[in-house]
């Protein structure tokens, strides 16, 4: 009797526990990554229409201005006007003009900035999403046969550089250790970029 009583009440426990973790976890929503597995943007980000879902975290701590003026200001300009000569060259359009975002969604921006623009065979925009090109891949092995370089190692076969691998080329460089192909953004980069974007049209 007294091993009944003692089996039910550890069940009980069991079970006190089991829900306990069911509700903590109800209120959370799982993060939802911004690549696929096939390094593809990940369209459970985007609502049908493919804007952001409001559920999606951007984190706040991401210098976008920054980003933008390192990565985009010298076609788009810092006010994403784009009046710049390289932006002229590449005939960008004016992101203060609130009648051309609308003509794209926020899915768009964000396969835009992982895969680039290329139209009739040119490139309008590279990529800066943290996908490799072979002559990336190319030029960071190289250079770190001939510099004291410390960026990560590209094993073979890899497309893709992880967010901490995107941060350390940045840092190389930054250091002057290495000229790696470095305009890269990582995952949350990427994703934080959309709402800065939204945010210059006037």
């Amino acid at each position: 009797m007294k091993t009944m009583k003692m089996t039910t009440k550890w069940w009980k426990s069991v079970l006190a526990f089991a829900v306990a973790v069911s509700f903590a976890g109800a209120g959370q929503a799982a993060e939802i990554k911004v690549l696929t597995d096939e390094n593809k943007v990940n369209p459970d980000l985007f609502t049908k229409k493919g804007a952001l879902k409001k559920e999606v975290k951007i984190d706040k701590s991401i210098d976008t201005q920054a980003l933008w003026n390192n990565y985009c200001g010298s076609c788009h300009g810092k006010n994403g006007v784009g009046r710049t000569r390289a932006g002229r060259r590449a005939g960008v359009k004016d992101l203060t003009d609130a009648s051309y975002q609308a003509s794209f969604t926020d899915q768009k921006a964000l396969v835009r900035i992982l895969e680039g623009i290329k139209e009739d065979g040119k490139v309008q925009q590279k990529p800066f999403g943290p996908k490799l090109r072979e002559k990336e891949i190319k030029a960071i092995r190289q250079c770190k046969q001939r510099n004291d370089c410390q960026c990560p190692t590209i094993e073979e076969g890899q497309k893709v550089l992880s967010d901490k691998e995107v941060k350390t080329i940045r840092q190389c460089v930054k250091e002057n250790r290495c000229r790696c192909p470095h305009e890269k953004l990582t995952r949350e980069e990427m994703k934080a970029m959309i709402p800065f974007i939204r945010g210059l049209a006037k």
